[in-house]
């Protein structure tokens, strides 16, 4: 019993943090892509309602306006999708691969895609929020 313990305990000691955090970590991804999509629809500023003075139903105010602040917030909010979406597949390769065979893979790309991830989000943030010019 006791051996057993032991054996368990030098297993978790030998996991990287980021498999014992990945509920968490893709839980976070998810987010992350949903809220990055629907701003993708919705851009800070709205959107024109009426097709009128050379604007269409629908475009972005923001791009008519600041357009320097829409391409951040728009190279931005897509990157930060697109790692978002990478992020949710490394952790689920990661589970799949230590489960079926009981390898350990880098975590360095996984984190790397989280920190670009997440400064992408408050990249576009920033730009969308930002009042000045």
């Amino acid at each position: 019993m006791a051996n057993q313990q032991s054996l368990e305990k030098s297993k978790d000691e030998h996991r990287p943090l980021e498999y014992c955090l990945r509920k968490y970590l893709l839980l976070l991804a998810i987010m992350v892509a949903t809220v990055t999509y629907a701003a993708g629809f919705n851009p800070p500023g709205g959107v024109w309602q009426n097709t009128e003075a050379g604007h269409l139903a629908g475009e972005s105010i923001i791009r008519d306006t600041y357009y320097p602040r829409y391409l951040v917030f728009f190279y931005c909010n897509a990157a930060a999708f697109a790692l978002s979406i990478v992020v949710i597949i490394l952790i689920l390769i990661l589970a799949v691969v230590h489960e079926k065979k009981g390898l350990w893979i880098s975590m360095i790309p996984l984190r790397v895609a989280m920190v670009l991830d997440l400064l992408g989000l408050v990249g576009a943030y920033a730009a969308g929020t930002s009042r000045g010019d």
